[in-house]
């Protein structure tokens, strides 16, 4: 096989490997594996086209390395921190492709160049659009249930607080009950709300038992993609929707501890009796 078609071979595999970018587990936007794959994709561009470095940045590769790395890392916030590094990945990838192109050997180094060009824009486009579009319902939910939790062990505690006062069983409190002990965070608010989740707690008329639902504030319309979608852009040409609601699924517990979920749509009200039906995470 030709060197050139060993180029095309090695650096198409790489391309195609990095469209799942599966390296950010969500609900982070993917991508990050896209932006790592940049480098060894230089270092084989140059190795492929017979291109060298010059004394000057091999002296400073180790301070470069220290850059990118810093770069990652800023990166795997999925925020707004992230444009700056992409923008230097930007530029680093598309230099060093014009450098193959300039420094190289035999007309092999314009398509090596221009691979290597191509690539780095493909994979800073994948990570800019994932976090353009990428959706909050996965990370909100995740968040809903753990929120959940938090009022399940709240409800622990104040049993054992009232068995101690009345020297007999204790008994499950409401919400506000729960606040008033200081058993819940100063930023639960009365009415329930908390990070765009609706929360109700509802003690059983002895007080022996509870159920606590949790619903969203805002339904999230259209569809919430699986978060193993393969590429950003895939993600945003099939659902440009996601992520203008809060959550979709709703949430529910009881004094067993087991949660149970369910897509029910836009409504803010389910009897225990219906939640209880619900499959159990």
């Amino acid at each position: 096989m030709k060197t050139i078609r060993k180029a095309e071979l090695v650096l198409w595999t790489l391309l195609l490997g990095a469209m799942p970018a599966w390296a950010n587990n969500p609900p982070r936007p993917d991508g990050i594996f896209s932006i790592i794959l940049i480098f060894p994709v230089v270092l084989i561009g140059f190795r492929l086209a017979g291109a060298k470095f010059t004394e000057k940045e091999q002296k400073y590769r180790l301070l470069r390395g220290l850059v990118f790395t810093l770069c990652v890392i800023l990166s795997l916030a999925g925020t707004g921190l992230a444009g700056l590094p992409l923008l230097v990945f930007l530029l680093y990838g598309v230099l060093r492709g014009a450098q193959i192109i300039m420094r190289g050997q035999g007309g092999k180094r314009i398509l090596i160049g221009a691979v290597v060009c191509v690539f780095t824009v493909f994979a800073v486009c994948d990570y800019f659009v994932s976090l353009a579009v990428f959706s909050p319902v996965p990370m909100n939910e995740a968040r809903a249930v753990s929120t959940l939790r938090t009022l399940a062990k709240a409800e622990e505690n104040f049993g054992a607080i009232s068995g101690q006062k009345t020297g007999k069983p204790g008994h499950y409190g409401t919400l506000e009950e729960l606040r008033n002990a200081k058993l819940l965070d100063e930023s639960f608010a009365a009415s329930g709300a908390q990070l765009g989740y609706l929360y109700s707690v509802a003690p059983s008329a002895g007080g022996q038992h509870y159920f606590i639902l949790a619903v969203p504030h805002v339904y999230a319309e259209g569809n919430v993609l699986p978060s193993f979608v393969p590429g950003a852009s895939l993600r945003w040409v099939m659902d440009r929707k996601n992520g203008r609601g809060v959550g979709r699924k709703c949430f529910a517990m009881d004094d067993s501890g087991v949660v149970r979920a369910a897509d029910v749509g836009p409504v803010h009200a389910v009897s225990r009796e219906v939640a209880m039906r619900w499959n159990p995470l």
